[in-house]
């Protein structure tokens, strides 16, 4: 804790305290006593709070609706990473989402990448296109709307578009 942090906190439970002290005052005794049990509620807040707000814990409910600080979190790689594990968890969530963002992206993978690793080419062989991509193909179907993949169907799509047909990435 830094000494600027030290000295805000001082002054807030002294602060308070005192307005507590004052509002209750009556008898010096009580008001001492309750001086000192506010200051000491408001040092505990305090500290209760810095160590939800700057904790590991992404999602600390309590933080966010106790305090107009965002918790910590850790990025895992850049902000472009950040943006397409959102879209993907949209579209897996909900079906316009994954109609207007996820599934184009999807459709220009296979196009570019079906013809190179699969020898398949993707307007001229429906057919093996379907078949290559069996349970999972409604993913590129254009006239499915009212669907969204799951992870595991999206990773199986993604599988069998980017990896050659003897089993190998490139």
């Amino acid at each position: 804790m830094t000494l600027k942090r030290a000295a805000f906190m001082f002054v807030t439970a002294a602060v308070f305290g005192m307005i507590v002290g004052i509002a209750f005052s009556g008898d010096d005794f009580i008001s001492a006593k309750m001086w000192l049990g506010a200051a000491a509620v408001t040092v505990v807040a305090i500290l209760v709070r810095d160590f939800l707000t700057f904790s590991t814990v992404e999602h600390a409910t309590l933080v966010s609706a106790w305090s107009r600080r965002r918790p910590h979190r850790t990025k895992s790689g850049p902000p472009s990473l950040d943006n397409i594990h959102a879209q993907l968890v949209n579209a897996t969530t909900s079906p316009r989402s994954f109609t207007i963002h996820l599934r184009s992206r999807l459709v220009e993978l296979a196009h570019h990448f079906l013809p190179l690793r699969r020898g398949i080419d993707f307007e001229n062989d429906p057919d093996q296109v379907a078949e290559l991509f069996g349970d999972v193909a409604w993913i590129i179907d254009l006239e499915v709307q009212d669907r969204s993949p799951t992870f595991a169907e999206v990773e199986r799509f993604l599988d069998l578009t980017l990896v050659d047909g003897d089993g190998s990435p490139r």
